[in-house]
């Protein structure tokens, strides 16, 4: 039995109706597409969860990714896409995998002895279309109900779940307000901004990408401390 007093989500898929315009929005604002892909991208049928995938979107998805935004990763925007265990400030997968292959990390977690990968396989496998269709937000309302402390976070530099599309989805749960938008801070510098609601606290931490703590370790483990200690990230001052 576990005695569950939170969840921790980063750059969780909330809503995927909601992550089309905000993908289509995010693109748009960081230059990556055209006016014309974006008119196509947010139009009522390429943004709506039963259309989306009828052929007259098609071009809007494909000019997209292959033409206009380049060899830009989708994860990291602020990067390109890493060549195969390819070692950079913006490709740290691989280096990352035979960390959390080494056996004193894996006790150092309390873990089974496994081999890690990212986005793993088996775990992918499990999801079906219609599972990812779903929206999650009625059960985020049944879990913050339950008494269930709930916190987001999201990098800033991820245009595959991005931060417009997390915001989003959280308002559309009307949840009271407790904290206004403010920025939080890191050895004295901004790490990103947070707004605290009633039974949740959204947290957008700052040049992270979608794997948050392996691009900003520093700041996600500020954020993870904060999450166990049921405490608000510290307000940046000068």
């Amino acid at each position: 039995m576990m005695n569950l007093q939170g969840i921790l989500m980063g750059n969780p898929p909330l809503d995927l109706e909601i992550e089309l315009k905000g993908r289509a929005l995010y693109c748009w604002n960081h230059g990556l597409i055209s006016d014309d892909t974006y008119q196509g991208l947010s139009s009522t049928v390429c943004s709506s969860l039963k259309t989306y995938g009828v052929k007259a979107c098609e071009p809007y998805f494909i000019t997209y990714l292959l033409e206009e935004a380049g060899n830009v990763d989708a994860f990291n925007v602020l990067g390109t896409e890493c060549k195969e265990m390819e070692v950079s400030k913006y490709c740290l997968n691989g280096i990352t995998s035979k960390y959390m292959n080494r056996k004193d990390v894996q006790q150092a977690f309390h873990t089974i002895a496994t081999a890690w990968t990212h986005c793993s396989k088996a775990i992918q496998g499990s999801h079906s279309l219609p599972a990812t269709e779903k929206s999650m937000l009625p059960t985020l309302e049944i879990l913050i109900q339950s008494g269930l402390q709930i916190w987001i976070y999201s990098g800033d530099a991820d245009s595959a779940t991005p931060f417009i599309a997390s915001r989003t989805a959280i308002s559309k749960l009307h949840l009271k307000r407790k904290a206004r938008w403010y920025p939080w801070g890191h050895n004295s510098r901004i790490s990103g901004w947070s707004e605290i609601y009633e039974g949740m606290t959204f947290a957008m931490i700052r040049g992270a990408c979608h794997e948050a703590p392996m691009y900003a370790p520093a700041q996600a483990f500020e954020v993870l401390e904060h999450f166990l200690a049921n405490k608000s990230l510290p307000k940046y001052t000068e």
